[in-house]
């Protein structure tokens, strides 16, 4: 009697197994080899704007052949506005009759006014909610809420600052370009002795931050666009992909941009003086 119930219960009740949990970080993709082992590979970094597809920390493990890529934030339902691996975070909203600012993009959150549409409701800051004005009681406990003053505060601020801004543009000197005008293309840099020391400088993180990320989203040059590239250098895959997709891009050009972008005054420096050397190379042998 006691096998049988037994029998009954394995048929009713089966042995579930455990099923594994995911070793991988947050930032990571869990991945299934072909042979049944698996392992962890970074996700895809996305500018602002984008997400990471598939989505970082995933609960079951991936193929082997997938291929993370960054696909745009839901316009009016989720924005991103940093550089990173994480997924785009989903818009907020403002309150019912709330002045709407500025809508919410893909890069940036709604931003909502201190003020309501309508005439008889006031915004009220401690609820962050337009509530609906009341009747004076006159009773001396009156408390009158005036958006007119706010309104006219905030205007006058913006036209001391537009002042003050312009008066400021008129005193400043006009910004002359350093760019040399027999600037050499950018291709001569490729393949020649001062190009591996030059992105040795912008793969070298300066303050947490990588020079050529920052070189490569000024370009608009995504991780899709010069992956075919990477196993050569990541600076030098973004270099050959604005060879090939900006010929007319110069030396100097590609210096100010490392300079002011990239922060890297040094690596600006040797392309300047690389531009200045190729420059007198090609006059001395005309």
């Amino acid at each position: 009697m006691f096998f049988g119930m037994l029998l009954v219960a394995c048929l009713v009740f089966p042995t579930v197994s455990a099923k594994p949990t995911n070793p991988c970080k947050k930032t990571q993709y869990w991945i299934e080899k072909e042979d049944g082992t698996t392992e962890c590979i970074d996700c895809q970094t996305c500018p602002p704007g984008q997400t990471a597809s598939p989505e970082c920390g995933n609960s079951k493990p991936l193929p082997s052949n997938t291929m993370g890529h960054c696909v745009a934030c839901q316009l009016g339902r989720s924005f991103s506005n940093e550089h990173s691996t994480s997924v785009c975070t989903p818009c907020s909203y403002c309150a019912k009759d709330q002045v709407v600012i500025k809508n919410c993009s893909r890069q940036a959150d709604i931003e909502c006014g201190k003020r309501c549409y309508s005439k008889d409701r006031y915004y009220d800051a401690s609820k962050g909610d337009c509530l609906k004005c009341s009747k004076c009681c006159n009773d001396d406990q009156d408390v009158e809420e005036d958006e007119f003053t706010a309104v006219v505060l905030v205007l006058v601020l913006l036209f001391v600052v537009g002042m003050c801004l312009l008066w400021f543009c008129k005193l400043r000197p006009p910004k002359h370009s350093s760019v040399n005008p027999d600037s050499k293309p950018l291709r001569d840099l490729l393949n020649s002795s001062e190009q591996e020391e030059i992105c040795e400088l912008l793969d070298a993180p300066v303050c947490g931050k990588l020079p050529y990320e920052a070189i490569a989203r000024w370009y608009g040059a995504t991780h899709n666009k010069i992956k075919a590239r990477l196993q050569e250098g990541k600076s030098e895959a973004v270099i050959e992909w604005l060879v090939a997709e900006r010929p007319e891009l110069t030396v100097g050009e590609f210096a100010t941009v490392v300079k002011e972008k990239a922060r890297r005054t040094d690596a600006a420096d040797k392309l300047k003086a690389f531009d200045a050397k190729a420059t007198k190379e090609s006059i001395d042998a005309a």
